[in-house]
Protein backbone atom coordinates (compact mmCIF):
# COMPACT_ATOMS: atom_id res chain seq x y z
CA UNK A 1 0.00 0.00 0.00
CA UNK A 2 1.34 3.77 -1.23
CA UNK A 3 0.67 6.61 1.71
CA UNK A 4 0.35 9.55 1.10
CA UNK A 5 3.78 10.33 2.53
CA UNK A 6 4.86 7.65 -0.21
CA UNK A 7 2.83 9.34 -3.00
CA UNK A 8 4.22 13.18 -2.40
CA UNK A 9 8.06 11.50 -2.17
CA UNK A 10 7.18 9.69 -5.37
CA UNK A 11 5.93 12.66 -7.07
CA UNK A 12 8.81 14.72 -6.04
CA UNK A 13 10.82 12.11 -7.81
CA UNK A 14 9.20 11.86 -10.71
CA UNK A 15 9.33 15.99 -10.80
CA UNK A 16 13.10 16.05 -10.76
CA UNK A 17 13.14 13.34 -12.98
CA UNK A 18 10.92 14.27 -15.68
CA UNK A 19 13.79 16.78 -17.66
CA UNK A 20 16.34 13.96 -17.50
CA UNK A 21 14.41 11.70 -20.23
CA UNK A 22 15.68 8.27 -19.10
CA UNK A 23 16.00 5.74 -21.74
CA UNK A 24 15.61 2.32 -20.95
CA UNK A 25 15.89 0.45 -24.38
CA UNK A 26 18.99 2.11 -25.19
CA UNK A 27 22.07 -0.09 -25.98
CA UNK A 28 25.75 1.09 -25.42
CA UNK A 29 28.77 -0.56 -25.49
CA UNK A 30 31.93 -0.05 -23.16
CA UNK A 31 34.83 2.01 -25.04
CA UNK A 32 36.72 5.33 -23.78
CA UNK A 33 34.68 7.30 -25.79
CA UNK A 34 30.70 7.86 -25.82
CA UNK A 35 28.74 9.53 -28.43
CA UNK A 36 25.83 10.29 -26.34
CA UNK A 37 25.82 9.32 -22.31
CA UNK A 38 23.48 8.11 -21.15
CA UNK A 39 20.81 9.35 -18.98
CA UNK A 40 20.52 7.57 -15.62
CA UNK A 41 18.58 8.20 -12.59
CA UNK A 42 20.00 6.91 -8.68
CA UNK A 43 18.46 6.72 -5.61
CA UNK A 44 20.19 6.38 -2.04
CA UNK A 45 18.83 6.06 0.82
CA UNK A 46 20.82 8.48 3.99
CA UNK A 47 24.22 9.77 4.76
CA UNK A 48 27.16 8.07 6.16
CA UNK A 49 30.03 6.38 4.47
CA UNK A 50 27.91 3.22 2.95
CA UNK A 51 26.51 5.63 0.80
CA UNK A 52 29.59 7.35 -0.39
CA UNK A 53 30.56 5.10 -3.47
CA UNK A 54 27.37 6.40 -5.43
CA UNK A 55 27.72 10.14 -4.52
CA UNK A 56 31.74 10.25 -4.86
CA UNK A 57 31.31 8.64 -8.24
CA UNK A 58 29.03 12.13 -9.35
CA UNK A 59 31.22 14.40 -7.72
CA UNK A 60 34.79 12.95 -8.73
CA UNK A 61 33.36 12.24 -12.80
CA UNK A 62 33.50 8.46 -12.40
CA UNK A 63 29.78 8.22 -14.28
CA UNK A 64 30.71 10.61 -16.98
CA UNK A 65 33.88 9.06 -18.08
CA UNK A 66 31.92 5.94 -17.93
CA UNK A 67 29.67 7.55 -20.58
CA UNK A 68 26.77 7.88 -17.82
CA UNK A 69 25.27 10.88 -17.30
CA UNK A 70 24.07 10.49 -13.97
CA UNK A 71 21.02 12.26 -11.46
CA UNK A 72 21.86 11.63 -8.09
CA UNK A 73 18.12 11.85 -5.30
CA UNK A 74 17.94 10.52 -1.60
CA UNK A 75 14.72 9.25 -0.88
CA UNK A 76 13.52 6.60 2.23
CA UNK A 77 14.49 3.29 1.56
CA UNK A 78 10.76 2.13 1.34
CA UNK A 79 10.08 4.86 -1.58
CA UNK A 80 13.46 4.09 -3.42
CA UNK A 81 11.93 0.67 -3.97
CA UNK A 82 9.03 2.07 -5.28
CA UNK A 83 10.41 3.90 -7.39
CA UNK A 84 12.72 1.21 -9.05
CA UNK A 85 10.04 -1.33 -9.53
CA UNK A 86 7.90 1.72 -11.14
CA UNK A 87 11.18 2.45 -13.34
CA UNK A 88 11.10 5.72 -12.36
CA UNK A 89 14.85 5.38 -11.19
CA UNK A 90 17.22 2.44 -12.84
CA UNK A 91 19.39 1.72 -9.46
CA UNK A 92 19.53 2.58 -5.72
CA UNK A 93 21.33 2.01 -3.48
CA UNK A 94 19.74 0.14 -0.10
CA UNK A 95 20.75 -2.10 2.30
CA UNK A 96 19.14 -6.04 2.22
CA UNK A 97 16.08 -5.94 4.18
CA UNK A 98 14.15 -3.97 2.20
CA UNK A 99 15.63 -5.50 -1.55
CA UNK A 100 15.03 -8.98 -0.30
CA UNK A 101 11.33 -8.20 0.44
CA UNK A 102 10.77 -6.24 -2.49
CA UNK A 103 12.32 -9.64 -4.28
CA UNK A 104 9.76 -11.51 -2.25
CA UNK A 105 7.22 -9.89 -3.40
CA UNK A 106 8.09 -10.56 -6.97
CA UNK A 107 9.76 -7.12 -8.51
CA UNK A 108 12.99 -8.91 -9.49
CA UNK A 109 15.43 -6.40 -7.43
CA UNK A 110 18.83 -7.69 -7.56
CA UNK A 111 22.23 -6.64 -6.24
CA UNK A 112 24.74 -6.36 -9.02
CA UNK A 113 27.90 -5.12 -6.94
CA UNK A 114 28.88 -5.70 -3.04
CA UNK A 115 28.95 -2.15 -1.90
CA UNK A 116 29.36 -2.27 1.72
CA UNK A 117 29.09 -6.28 3.00
CA UNK A 118 28.64 -5.62 7.16
CA UNK A 119 26.73 -4.10 9.38
CA UNK A 120 27.87 -0.32 10.55
CA UNK A 121 25.70 -0.60 13.46
CA UNK A 122 27.25 0.03 17.40
CA UNK A 123 24.67 -0.68 19.68
CA UNK A 124 25.07 2.24 22.65
CA UNK A 125 23.74 3.31 25.71
CA UNK A 126 22.99 4.97 28.65
CA UNK A 127 26.36 5.81 31.13
CA UNK A 128 24.41 4.21 33.40
CA UNK A 129 24.08 0.74 32.07
CA UNK A 130 26.95 -1.85 32.45
CA UNK A 131 25.77 -5.01 31.82
CA UNK A 132 23.78 -7.11 30.13
CA UNK A 133 21.55 -7.53 33.14
CA UNK A 134 20.85 -3.85 33.46
CA UNK A 135 19.16 -3.87 30.16
CA UNK A 136 16.67 -5.73 30.78
CA UNK A 137 13.79 -4.50 30.69
CA UNK A 138 15.13 -1.08 28.86
CA UNK A 139 12.84 0.82 26.13
CA UNK A 140 15.53 0.57 22.49
CA UNK A 141 15.19 2.98 19.71
CA UNK A 142 15.01 1.41 16.08
CA UNK A 143 14.52 3.52 12.76
CA UNK A 144 11.62 1.53 11.72
CA UNK A 145 10.29 -1.98 12.62
CA UNK A 146 12.20 -3.06 9.89
CA UNK A 147 15.74 -2.59 7.89
CA UNK A 148 19.30 -2.62 8.69
CA UNK A 149 18.74 -0.81 12.35
CA UNK A 150 16.31 -3.10 13.31
CA UNK A 151 18.30 -6.00 12.12
CA UNK A 152 21.16 -4.66 13.85
CA UNK A 153 19.14 -4.11 17.35
CA UNK A 154 17.76 -7.90 17.21
CA UNK A 155 21.58 -8.95 16.67
CA UNK A 156 22.68 -6.74 19.29
CA UNK A 157 20.33 -7.69 22.08
CA UNK A 158 21.07 -11.33 21.25
CA UNK A 159 25.15 -10.95 21.05
CA UNK A 160 24.22 -9.57 24.53
CA UNK A 161 22.55 -12.74 25.84
CA UNK A 162 19.10 -11.23 25.93
CA UNK A 163 16.13 -12.12 24.23
CA UNK A 164 14.78 -9.57 21.71
CA UNK A 165 11.31 -10.08 21.99
CA UNK A 166 11.21 -10.79 25.62
CA UNK A 167 13.76 -8.79 27.38
CA UNK A 168 13.45 -5.34 25.73
CA UNK A 169 11.33 -3.53 24.31
CA UNK A 170 12.35 -1.80 20.63
CA UNK A 171 10.49 1.07 19.45
CA UNK A 172 10.76 3.15 15.79
CA UNK A 173 12.04 6.46 16.80
CA UNK A 174 12.86 7.90 13.42
CA UNK A 175 16.19 8.55 11.74
CA UNK A 176 19.73 8.67 13.30
CA UNK A 177 19.12 12.68 14.62
CA UNK A 178 15.86 11.31 16.24
CA UNK A 179 17.32 8.59 17.69
CA UNK A 180 20.34 10.63 19.30
CA UNK A 181 17.77 12.95 20.55
CA UNK A 182 15.88 10.15 22.55
CA UNK A 183 18.65 8.95 23.79
CA UNK A 184 19.90 12.13 25.19
CA UNK A 185 16.43 13.04 26.43
CA UNK A 186 16.09 9.55 28.07
CA UNK A 187 13.12 8.22 26.30
CA UNK A 188 14.76 5.61 25.20
CA UNK A 189 17.79 3.78 27.06
CA UNK A 190 19.43 2.41 24.19
CA UNK A 191 19.58 2.84 20.50
CA UNK A 192 21.42 1.75 17.45
CA UNK A 193 23.91 3.74 15.65
CA UNK A 194 26.27 4.02 13.09
CA UNK A 195 29.24 6.30 12.11
CA UNK A 196 30.02 9.27 12.23
CA UNK A 197 26.77 9.48 15.27
CA UNK A 198 28.07 6.59 17.10
CA UNK A 199 31.79 7.92 17.58
CA UNK A 200 30.30 11.46 18.30
CA UNK A 201 27.65 9.58 20.99
CA UNK A 202 30.86 7.89 22.55
CA UNK A 203 32.31 11.29 22.95
CA UNK A 204 29.01 12.58 24.75
CA UNK A 205 29.85 9.79 26.93
CA UNK A 206 27.48 7.12 25.96
CA UNK A 207 28.44 3.71 26.62
CA UNK A 208 28.84 1.23 23.48
CA UNK A 209 27.33 -1.82 24.80
CA UNK A 210 27.37 -4.36 21.80
CA UNK A 211 29.62 -4.16 18.37
CA UNK A 212 28.18 -5.84 15.51
CA UNK A 213 29.76 -4.32 12.95
CA UNK A 214 31.71 -6.96 11.99
CA UNK A 215 28.88 -9.91 11.41
CA UNK A 216 28.18 -10.28 8.06
CA UNK A 217 25.20 -8.42 6.05
CA UNK A 218 24.53 -7.00 2.70
CA UNK A 219 24.55 -3.27 3.48
CA UNK A 220 24.15 -0.39 1.04
CA UNK A 221 24.88 -1.55 -2.27
CA UNK A 222 23.72 -1.13 -6.22
CA UNK A 223 20.20 -2.68 -6.54
CA UNK A 224 18.52 -2.90 -10.41
CA UNK A 225 15.86 -5.10 -11.14
CA UNK A 226 16.67 -8.33 -13.69
CA UNK A 227 14.16 -6.90 -16.16
CA UNK A 228 16.43 -3.92 -15.97
CA UNK A 229 19.46 -5.61 -16.75
CA UNK A 230 17.82 -7.45 -19.49
CA UNK A 231 17.34 -4.52 -21.63
CA UNK A 232 20.47 -3.09 -20.44
CA UNK A 233 23.10 -5.12 -19.66
CA UNK A 234 25.54 -2.73 -20.88
CA UNK A 235 24.13 0.20 -18.89
CA UNK A 236 24.55 -1.89 -16.24
CA UNK A 237 28.13 -3.07 -16.99
CA UNK A 238 28.97 0.84 -16.73
CA UNK A 239 27.46 1.05 -13.44
CA UNK A 240 28.73 -1.67 -11.84
CA UNK A 241 32.80 -0.65 -13.19
CA UNK A 242 31.86 3.13 -12.26
CA UNK A 243 31.24 1.23 -8.52
CA UNK A 244 34.43 -0.74 -8.34
CA UNK A 245 35.86 2.44 -9.89
CA UNK A 246 34.59 4.83 -6.84
CA UNK A 247 35.23 2.14 -4.31
CA UNK A 248 39.17 1.97 -5.56
CA UNK A 249 39.13 5.73 -4.95
CA UNK A 250 37.95 5.76 -1.58
CA UNK A 251 40.70 3.42 -0.53
CA UNK A 252 43.32 4.80 -2.49
CA UNK A 253 42.60 8.31 -2.71
CA UNK A 254 41.64 9.23 1.08
CA UNK A 255 41.85 12.98 0.24
CA UNK A 256 39.21 13.09 -2.14
CA UNK A 257 37.26 10.32 -0.11
CA UNK A 258 37.14 12.70 2.85
CA UNK A 259 36.50 15.73 1.22
CA UNK A 260 33.00 14.56 -0.72
CA UNK A 261 32.40 12.62 2.80
CA UNK A 262 32.55 15.96 4.78
CA UNK A 263 29.97 17.43 2.15
CA UNK A 264 27.59 14.40 2.06
CA UNK A 265 27.77 14.96 5.72
CA UNK A 266 26.51 18.42 5.63
CA UNK A 267 26.64 20.76 8.74
CA UNK A 268 28.95 17.41 10.96
CA UNK A 269 32.10 19.87 12.23
CA UNK A 270 33.71 17.28 13.91
CA UNK A 271 36.81 16.60 11.38
CA UNK A 272 38.29 13.62 14.29
CA UNK A 273 35.16 11.60 14.51
CA UNK A 274 34.80 12.24 10.58
CA UNK A 275 37.96 10.83 9.98
CA UNK A 276 37.52 7.87 12.19
CA UNK A 277 34.14 6.86 10.35
CA UNK A 278 35.50 6.75 7.08
CA UNK A 279 38.73 4.72 8.12
CA UNK A 280 36.58 2.30 9.92
CA UNK A 281 34.48 1.95 7.01
CA UNK A 282 37.01 1.43 4.03
CA UNK A 283 38.92 -1.79 5.17
CA UNK A 284 38.65 -4.52 2.80
CA UNK A 285 36.56 -6.89 5.36
CA UNK A 286 33.66 -4.26 4.77
CA UNK A 287 34.05 -2.70 1.67
CA UNK A 288 35.69 -5.24 -0.82
CA UNK A 289 37.99 -4.70 -3.51
CA UNK A 290 36.17 -7.30 -6.22
CA UNK A 291 32.37 -5.69 -4.98
CA UNK A 292 30.89 -9.39 -4.90
CA UNK A 293 27.16 -8.80 -3.00
CA UNK A 294 27.68 -11.11 0.10
CA UNK A 295 25.86 -14.46 0.03
CA UNK A 296 26.73 -15.07 4.04
CA UNK A 297 25.16 -11.65 4.34
CA UNK A 298 22.03 -12.05 2.56
CA UNK A 299 21.50 -15.21 4.04
CA UNK A 300 21.52 -13.54 7.57
CA UNK A 301 18.99 -11.63 6.06
CA UNK A 302 16.78 -14.10 4.93
CA UNK A 303 16.94 -16.09 8.57
CA UNK A 304 15.82 -12.73 10.17
CA UNK A 305 12.67 -12.70 7.69
CA UNK A 306 11.37 -16.10 9.35
CA UNK A 307 9.16 -17.91 7.57
CA UNK A 308 9.05 -15.32 4.53
CA UNK A 309 12.24 -16.32 3.40
CA UNK A 310 12.73 -20.09 4.55
CA UNK A 311 12.39 -21.24 0.93
CA UNK A 312 14.80 -18.81 -0.70
CA UNK A 313 18.26 -18.77 -1.90
CA UNK A 314 20.91 -15.95 -1.36
CA UNK A 315 21.63 -16.59 -5.22
CA UNK A 316 18.12 -15.59 -5.89
CA UNK A 317 18.75 -12.00 -5.01
CA UNK A 318 21.81 -10.86 -6.62
CA UNK A 319 23.19 -10.80 -10.63
CA UNK A 320 26.99 -11.38 -10.42
CA UNK A 321 28.29 -11.43 -13.81
CA UNK A 322 28.95 -7.80 -14.25
CA UNK A 323 31.74 -7.81 -11.33
CA UNK A 324 33.23 -11.26 -12.44
CA UNK A 325 33.24 -9.88 -16.01
CA UNK A 326 35.57 -6.90 -14.20
CA UNK A 327 37.51 -9.68 -12.32
CA UNK A 328 38.56 -11.88 -14.72
CA UNK A 329 39.61 -9.71 -17.28
CA UNK A 330 41.97 -8.25 -14.96
CA UNK A 331 40.62 -4.84 -14.65
CA UNK A 332 40.58 -4.60 -10.34
CA UNK A 333 43.88 -5.94 -10.22
CA UNK A 334 45.27 -3.88 -12.30
CA UNK A 335 43.51 -0.87 -11.22
CA UNK A 336 44.65 -1.34 -7.57
CA UNK A 337 48.64 -2.07 -9.23
CA UNK A 338 48.38 1.89 -10.37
Amino acid sequence: MVTDTSQSILKMIRLMLAPVCVCFSVTVYLSETWAQPVKLTVSYTGVGPVNLPVVLAKETGIFARNGLDVTVVRAQAAVSTMALISGEVGFIQAAAPAVLQSNLGGSGAVYVAGGYTGLDYWLVGHPSITSAEQLKGAIIGTAGLSGGSYTATQLAVRKLGLNPAKDVSIIAVGGTPERLAALRTGRVQATSLNPPTIFAAEKEGFRILADVSALPFQNVAPVTTRRFIKENPDVVRRYVKSQVEAVHVMKRDRKSGMRIFAQLMGGFKDTAVLEKSYDVSVTDDKLPRNQYPSLEGIKAVLDSLGDRGKDARPTDFVDMRFIKELEESGFIQALYKE
